[in-house]
């Protein structure tokens, strides 16, 4: 039995503090048994709207669209500065020289719809987060910088995840993708490494030192990018999966050990089409390697989507891989976590390909439409929090006309292209590509949409960090927008989770602060959106001031936020004393004759 049970725990979940200025009561709540977190990574709202209007010809019409909770979501990440605080450029991973400390990119609404360049900036990341960091500040709740994989700033703090955090309560857990396995977002699930690129490093720990359940992608070292079989294969091309030694591992598991792989696209399908068998849990962890290279389809041959360039047609579809990992899943009656990942829509953007762009949005919108039919039918909204968001927006795309090209480079450039007006994305009705219009190449800092339903969706209101009135207009929504680090915050206090540190007060003053793993924000105490402010935004040694819109210490009522704010606290920390008693005694009683935990034979 691979995946470890330990005992979950029933506990009551307090959550309060709307931003800086208002006190709110804290609440109690029953935690969420599921958390399933959906990433389409590289789509910005033009995007998820192309793809709505080429569905279905309207708005309004997608699973996720019928949710609760709407709003904006900020993604940018932390950026190495000089001595005179100038933001510099970095390589994955690495901290360049003359680095003073980090500072957080920030997102300024004002700026957004004043200047059509501010998203792109002069240089891709020093405006905009690459995919680790934002999957780093998704998982984890801390902002890092460009390349790290649930890694501090610097590289040499392991953060804890979301699915570590899952893990210890006693649940399965799961990531998934449509690009390779060990990719940026499926690998940040639960690996931890100072650099994306060391792609083998990412799926050894995924594969010998996690406690995922569930690992299924692409990435195949012996199929082209268009799933056809080809004979051996460079070093290189094992990468994704481990190297030599780690394929050959699993090539030879036995299931009956725990571990299975599958690869074949019929073997999905029949994973996908069973059901949970229930138990105690998992009885095998499942490694799924798609008959194919870097993508599900993105990277086939060709430019169009299908019918017009058939797609590959022995590899499973997302939605078909989302199903196979929910019934796995599902075995553990402790609940599970799994992160799915449309990967490919952020290829498809960065080659400015809007006919694949669409094509993966499609299959990425049949996941979600999977998980939201698996909640009707095998769970229910009370026990189930879906989160429906992506990474980062990558292409910089508008409506057809915001702005006359001057030259021969495709993309916007201030000194010779025209900014004309905001165009939204103009349908064309049901079945054909709309009128859009790519300004860049590379990743930018504009919002991105998030949706979320199930228990502690509504949690979300009370870490919005302000509202871009503008956007609300243009995309029709409240303009309220909050981090892409409350992700992590509202999946943890769903679960009812609590750190073993003992709570940190809110700084009064904005000091830099030291390169240390900052403690995760506790939902157990009053304080999660002072202490998400402090991770997301930690600077590192150096002179230069972290940049925030919300100046601790500048309120009048400081003083009676933080004798309510220290109340909560130690009536927090006596109800997290009463219930680990509670569960001590409950553990007792369910010890085994031979003395042994009845637990353990779930391990």
């Amino acid at each position: 039995m691979w995946h470890r049970f330990r005992m979950r725990l029933s506990v009551a979940v307090l959550l309060g503090w709307a931003m800086v200025l208002w006190v709110s009561q804290a609440f109690a709540a029953q935690p969420a048994k599921n958390v399933i977190l959906l990433i389409a990574d590289g789509a910005g709202f033009n995007a998820w709207q192309a793809a709505s209007y080429y569905e279905h010809g309207q708005l309004g019409q997608q699973p996720y669209d019928r949710f609760a909770v709407h709003y904006g979501c900020t993604t940018y990440m932390l950026n190495y500065v000089n001595a005179d605080g100038a933001m510099m450029a970095a390589s994955v991973g690495k901290i360049p020289n003359g680095a003073s400390g980090t500072i957080a990119q920030e997102y300024d609404p004002s700026q957004m719809w004043r200047n059509f360049n501010y998203a792109r900036g002069k240089d891709n990341y020093t405006a905009a987060t690459d995919s680790a960091a934002a999957a780093t500040a998704l998982y984890t709740g801390v902002k890092t910088t460009r390349g790290r994989m649930a890694m501090s700033w610097e590289g040499k703090k392991r953060l804890t995840t979301i699915a570590e955090i899952a893990d210890r309560l006693g649940k399965a857990t799961g990531t998934i993708s449509s690009v390779q396995v060990s990719h940026a977002t499926p690998g940040a699930v639960w690996a931890h490494n100072p650099s994306r690129n060391n792609y083998a490093a990412l799926f050894r720990e995924m594969l010998y030192e996690s406690g995922l359940d569930v690992i299924m992608g692409a990435g195949h070292p012996l199929y082209d990018n268009n799933g056809k079989r080809r004979n051996g294969g460079s070093d290189d091309d094992y990468q994704y999966v481990g190297g030599k030694q780690a394929w050959k591992d699993l090539t030879s598991a036995d299931p009956d050990a725990g571990l299975q792989l599958i690869q074949q696209k019929d073997e999905f399908e029949a994973l996908a089409e069973r059901s949970a068998t229930g138990g105690d849990g998992p009885s095998r962890r499942v490694v799924g390697i798609a008959p194919v290279h870097s993508t599900l389809q993105a990277d086939r041959k060709g430019k169009d989507m299908a019918p017009g360039s058939p797609q590959n047609a022995n590899v499973p579809a997302l939605a078909t891989i989302t199903r196979a990992a929910l019934n796995v899943l599902a075995e553990d009656p402790d609940g599970f976590f799994l992160m799915v990942e449309g990967g490919a829509v952020d290829w498809a953007n960065h080659s400015n390909n809007l006919a694949r762009m669409v094509e993966e949005m499609g299959d990425f919108n049949r996941s979600v439409q999977a998980v939201v039919d698996w909640v009707e039918a095998n769970s229910s909204w009370d026990e189930t929090l879906v989160i429906v968001t992506a990474d980062h927006e990558c292409g910089m795309l508008w409506g057809q006309g915001t702005y006359a090209n001057g030259d021969d480079d495709p993309h916007y450039n201030a000194g010779t292209d025209t900014f004309l007006n905001w165009q939204p994305v103009k349908s064309q009705g049901k079945g054909r590509l709309p009128q859009c219009q790519y300004g860049s190449g590379g990743h930018t800092n504009a919002l991105v949409p998030l949706w979320a339903n199930g228990p502690g969706s509504e949690r979300f209101a009370e870490l919005v960090d302000g509202t871009d009135a503008k956007a609300g207009e243009f995309w029709g929504f409240s303009g309220k927008y909050v981090d892409n680090t409350d992700v992590f915050t509202v999946m943890k206090a769903a679960f009812g989770s609590r750190t073993d540190s003992p709570p940190q007060p809110a700084p009064e003053a904005l000091q830099p602060a030291a390169a240390v793993e900052t403690p995760q924000p506790d939902a157990a105490t009053n304080a999660p959106r002072e202490r998400a402010l402090q991770s997301r935004n930690r600077v590192g040694p150096g002179t230069v001031p972290r940049r925030v819109p919300i100046r601790a210490g500048e309120d009048p009522r400081q003083r009676l936020r933080e004798a309510l704010r220290e109340r909560v606290r130690e009536e927090a920390r006596q109800a997290a004393a009463r219930r680990a008693a509670e569960a001590d005694a409950r553990a007792k009683r369910l010890e085994t004759p031979a003395g042994k935990p009845a637990s353990d034979a779930k391990q």
